[in-house]
């Protein structure tokens, strides 16, 4: 059982891990292009920031249940925790920018929080309720992964028109340099002249010449699909590439695929720069060749890269990819784990199973990449980890949530 003193400290940390997440200001380059102003949601990625900001305020709801505070002053230190938060972003912390939508967000974080301790009694009590909850879990995270992974699913084109310094938005500058030459699958195509692309297959490549480097984003070159959508398109910052694929991610406003080639455009003017581009459904190869060097980077997005819909970092994510598929596996299975627990040893032995067959059979019906073994890893320590304190529960020998 948790007493009031160490639902005091859980308290003190959840808030701490509010406070981490929100009032550190960002880089001076976010910060300088901030405006202060209040809006009821916000960014190309909302759905993902409104999910994280959820997400951060589950624990605080948990925390004052734990504590002991009663139900309608735990609401209010919620609301508190929020209002004061989303104050402190629009008036002090640099590169923040306030939102309403924040707001209900954490709010509903805190409510889910607060409702955790119930149900983890309901579950521990009835080992029935458990093995329909470990049931029922299973088959959602299952959907979830494939729903996940069909988010950024690349669409195929049978056509493709390209332009360039097509943006009249404030934020990019023209890009200095000039394209040479584009060639889509081998064969050299004129700007806004559409070209028909074989079984959904194409390879492009552009031979450029290199603008000055500079601080703000400079679109290169864009892709259109003929209903108007945009495809792909190429932009620089410094010295460094953005490729931005279209995904089903963008629609509902989360991170698809904005990748990063770190330092592979040279460092003055006029340099010939040489781009392959190959954007398959689930997998991405781009190369960067100049005079100097050649900058390579591939992905091939598997069951087990949910989580880049909702990260939201970027530089980290491409040198440690395989711990954080591990650990969002892990963060995912433990629950299972934990709730077939509460029923029996062959209970996780039989959801375990189910899960895996489950993750084996997506590829296959989906054309995804497999699972790699840091994603096979997360699911297997996250259901035992999760496993191990559900039996620890019930045999009194882990904190009990319900107290």
């Amino acid at each position: 059982m948790i007493g009031t003193a160490d639902g005091r400290k859980l308290v003190a940390i959840a808030l701490a891990l509010i406070a981490v997440a929100t009032l550190i200001p960002e880089s001076s380059d976010a910060a300088n292009g901030v405006v202060r102003s209040w809006h009821p949601a916000l960014g190309d990625y909302g759905l993902a920031d409104a999910i994280a900001n959820v997400a951060l305020f589950v624990p605080l709801g948990w925390a004052l249940m734990v504590a002991g505070v009663r139900p309608r002053h735990a609401v209010a230190v919620v609301l508190a925790t929020t209002i004061t938060v989303e104050f402190l972003q629009y008036t002090i912390v640099a590169g923040r920018q306030a939102s309403v939508w924040d707001v209900l967000a954490n709010g509903v974080g805190g409510l889910i929080g607060m409702v955790l301790p119930h149900l983890h009694s309901r579950i521990m009590r009835s080992p029935p309720i458990a093995l329909r909850a470990a049931a029922m879990y299973g088959v959602a995270v299952v959907a979830g992964i494939a729903v996940g992974a069909l988010l950024q699913a690349v669409p195929q084109p049978r056509a493709l028109r390209w332009t360039n310094q097509d943006s009249h938005r404030t934020a990019f500058m023209r890009f200095e340099g000039t394209i040479n030459d584009v060639r889509m699958n081998g064969t050299s195509v004129p700007a806004q002249a559409w070209t028909e692309i074989p079984a959904g297959h194409v390879t492009i490549d552009v031979d450029l010449a290199s603008g000055l480097p500079s601080p703000r984003l400079a679109e290169i070159i864009q892709f259109w699909l003929p209903d108007g959508r945009g495809w792909g398109w190429v932009d620089q910052r410094g010295r460094d590439l953005h490729v931005h694929a279209v995904s089903g991610s963008d629609a509902i406003r989360l991170r698809g695929h904005s990748l990063r080639v770190r330092e592979a455009m040279p460092s003055a003017a006029g340099e010939p720069v040489a781009l392959h581009l190959e954007l398959q459904r689930f997998a991405h190869e781009i190369v960067v060749r100049n005079a100097q060097h050649e900058v390579r980077f591939s992905q091939r997005i598997s069951p087990g890269d949910g989580w880049q819909l909702f990260a939201p970092f970027a530089r980290p994510r491409e040198r440690w990819g395989s711990l954080f598929q591990g650990l969002w596996m892990a963060l995912l299975l433990a629950p299972l784990g934990y709730a077939a627990a509460a029923s029996s040893l062959r209970a996780v032995a039989v959801a375990g199973a189910g899960v895996a067959i489950g993750l084996l059979l997506l590829p296959i019906a989906l054309g995804c990449a497999w699972l790699p073994v840091s994603g096979w890893c997360g699911v297997v320590c996250g259901i035992l980890a999760g496993a191990w304190v559900g039996r620890a529960a019930l045999r009194g020998q882990a904190p009990d949530a319900s107290a």
